[in-house]
């Protein structure tokens, strides 16, 4: 008999839990004090694998889609699961940034800029909670916002 992973994946997916603060406070040390070579070029790409906690992998890229395929390396050397782990991102989440979080089995991402129409249909039929238009002081939940507690 055939197992459905997609509804063994999305069961795991529902007790993730993170708290709002605490992403904003991860988030701030991203686009504050990480993101040193954005400050000087303006044209760098930073991402956080953050485990509610804190930091636990930070790369930085030119291009979008490379932050996250740097992220996802980096925890398959390190062999870091990441089914109960969040990505923020100092960029925007197209739909093709979805599918590959589908496939690195990341249940939650906040982006700094807006995302897609295409994108917040994608995240939704994927079962990712995808949060957007990053402060501060606050963000949007687009899709699935039952993984993010507020206080």
């Amino acid at each position: 008999m055939a197992t459905d992973k997609t509804a063994v994946t999305e069961n795991i997916f529902a007790e993730v839990k993170f708290v709002a603060k605490d992403i904003l406070k991860c988030a701030d040390k991203l686009l504050g004090e990480l993101s040193l070579t954005h400050d000087k070029t303006n044209g760098v790409h930073s991402g956080i694998l953050f485990d509610g906690k804190g930091v636990l992998i930070y790369r930085e890229d030119i291009g979008r889609h490379n932050v996250f395929d740097k992220i996802f390396g980096a925890t398959l050397r390190e062999k870091i699961f990441l089914g109960n782990k969040a990505l923020i991102f100092s960029g925007r989440c197209s739909s093709e940034m979805m599918i590959k979080l589908k496939r690195m089995n990341i249940p939650v991402v906040v982006a700094k800029s807006v995302p897609t129409t295409f994108s917040i249909n994608l995240a939704k039929k994927l079962g990712i909670t995808l949060a957007g238009r990053l402060t501060a002081d606050s963000f949007c939940i687009y899709t699935n916002p039952e993984r993010i507690v507020l206080d």
